[in-house]
């Protein structure tokens, strides 16, 4: 259940989501210690969060890069007015 309030996702699209990552291999389901269930991240589901990460680091760098060209087009914009 803290997994669930940690995503931020209503009950229906976090089981949507979870079950979906268990059934691919990123999450596998073990017992704990104290007979509760625990979710471990597998190697598969490690890699999954590494090109995630760098995807969205591309994908800032891209958008920081277009906001400053285009504040430097505006600039050229208003000195050529």
């Amino acid at each position: 259940m803290r997994i669930m309030y940690k995503s931020n996702l209503n009950f229906d699209r976090f089981n949507k989501h979870f079950n979906h990552l268990v059934t691919k291999g990123f999450i596998e389901e073990m017992n704990g210690p104290n007979g509760r269930k625990v979710y471990k991240t597998t190697e598969l589901g490690k890699t999954l969060l590494e090109v995630l990460k760098k995807a969205q680091q591309l994908i800032s760098s891209e958008t920081k890069e277009k906001g400053t060209m285009a504040a430097s087009a505006e600039s050229v914009h208003t000195a050529a007015i």
